[in-house]
């Protein structure tokens, strides 16, 4: 384990005492999980905001310039007014454009399919609650009928109105 240097730093909470180190790491191994989880999924959520912001600043700057371009264009023609063919040529380019921004899209389907690798770390907590030893200890504190009692230096069972004799209990 990497926490062999902490334990003689830190005080040992009651609730490792009760169940033991191997709960208490995987609990420890747990909260680290998460908290990985968290960060890798901020970092994603960031990573995929500053590219969408840089992705609409590019559009929103090729979108000027294209109309800068065309209104220039216009403006000349509408001085020269003499080659009426050339307005044609001008819709093939805005055709080529919207190639472009496909491309972009194609790339936010992928960083979804990264998502689904979260959700199978998750199945690996289940398999930790089949310990019998601590579920039965765990039973055993909660349930009062289970627990000795100082008065009768017998189970409790007298204390609640069971009539039953020890020969009763031994069977």
């Amino acid at each position: 384990m990497a926490n062999n240097h902490l334990r003689f730093v830190f005080q040992a909470s009651p609730s490792s005492h009760r169940n033991g180190p191997t709960v208490e790491n995987r609990r420890r191994r747990r909260r680290r999980r998460r908290r990985r989880r968290r960060r890798r999924r901020r970092r994603r959520r960031r990573r995929r905001r500053r590219r969408r912001r840089r992705r609409r600043r590019r559009r929103r700057r090729r979108r000027r310039r294209r109309r800068r371009r065309r209104r220039r264009r216009r403006r000349r023609r509408r001085r020269r007014r003499t080659t009426t063919t050339t307005t044609t040529t001008t819709t093939i380019t805005t055709t080529t454009t919207t190639t472009k921004t496909t491309t972009t899209t194609t790339t936010t389907t992928t960083t979804t399919t990264t998502t689904t690798t979260t959700t199978t770390t998750t199945t690996t907590t289940t398999t930790t609650t089949g310990n019998s030893r601590e579920s039965f200890k765990k039973s055993t504190q909660t349930d009062p009928l289970m627990t000795w009692s100082p008065v009768f230096s017998t189970n409790t069972m007298f204390q609640f109105g069971f009539k039953t004799t020890l020969t009763d209990l031994d069977e």
